[in-house]
């Protein structure tokens, strides 16, 4: 059955090209990404955050409270719903998460290794997270009502703010995936076709400009790794659903 969840598997391939794979029953999860301890985080309901031991799940984080953000550690932080993560260059994952208290407001927050949950600041509707040249924190904004710009995290004093970026990106077609490792200021894009369901992924730099000639694929959605900064030809991994044969592939 497709949801039949005794009938999923979670896999992982080394560097050295090794797989593994270990069946995700009894539990019900979602992969996230890899830790600075690389452990694999998963959630649940997006209110608390586990790590996989072997194939069982550890709570990391979340689950003090169901009705408001709370700043913690372990336990004692609560979330509302865990989305966009990113392993930043300072070993923290920033994620998005929204406020229950305040109309669902979308907020950035941190995660440390030892669990601590930490609320930054706002950030606007529509927002993915990505990696900036710097290994810092970068947000791609497009939404419908409101603005479409790229912005970096900054630092001035003890608060956090949002630095807008010029930028000619083509917000009307490409969406960005991951950074091109390498690459200052370019990313990985992915625009859906007309008429079929395949979509096309190419590199893309701030000022708009066509680093790659493009790639077609099949499938209506996409799960995407980048390949590690150690290989001299930067590489994406997609793996992609909706082929109406209740699979994916796995192309490079």
């Amino acid at each position: 059955s497709y949801y039949d969840y005794s009938e999923y598997r979670l896999g992982r391939r080394t560097r050295q090209g090794v797989s593994s794979f270990a069946s995700m029953r009894p539990w019900h999860f979602r992969g996230l990404l890899f830790d600075a301890l690389d452990r694999y985080l998963v959630t649940g309901d997006g209110k608390t955050i586990d790590y996989l031991q072997g194939d069982t799940p550890v709570r990391l984080a979340g689950g003090a409270s169901d009705t408001a953000l709370i700043d913690g550690i372990g336990p004692g932080a609560a979330l509302s719903y865990f989305q966009a993560p990113l392993l930043a260059g300072d070993g923290l994952v920033y994620f998005i998460d929204q406020n229950p208290q305040r109309s669902f407001e979308p907020v950035l927050r941190t995660l440390g290794t030892d669990g601590a949950v930490k609320t930054l600041l706002p950030i606007p509707r529509g927002s993915t997270l990505l990696e900036s040249p710097t290994g810092g924190v970068r947000r791609y904004t497009a939404y419908s009502t409101g603005p479409h710009e790229w912005a970096d995290l900054v630092r001035a004093g003890n608060a956090y703010q949002w630095q807008i970026l010029p930028t000619q990106w083509p917000f009307d077609r490409w969406t960005p995936l991951r950074k091109v490792h390498g690459a200052p200021d370019a990313y990985w894009a992915i625009a859906g076709a007309q008429g079929g369901p395949e979509f096309s992924i190419t590199q893309l730099d701030l000022s708009g400009r066509v680093l790659a000639q493009g790639w077609k694929l099949r499938g209506s959605s996409v799960a995407v790794v980048a390949q590690p900064p150690s290989n001299a030809t930067p590489s994406l991994f997609v793996a992609c659903a909706g082929l109406g044969e209740m699979g994916s592939e796995v192309v490079e």
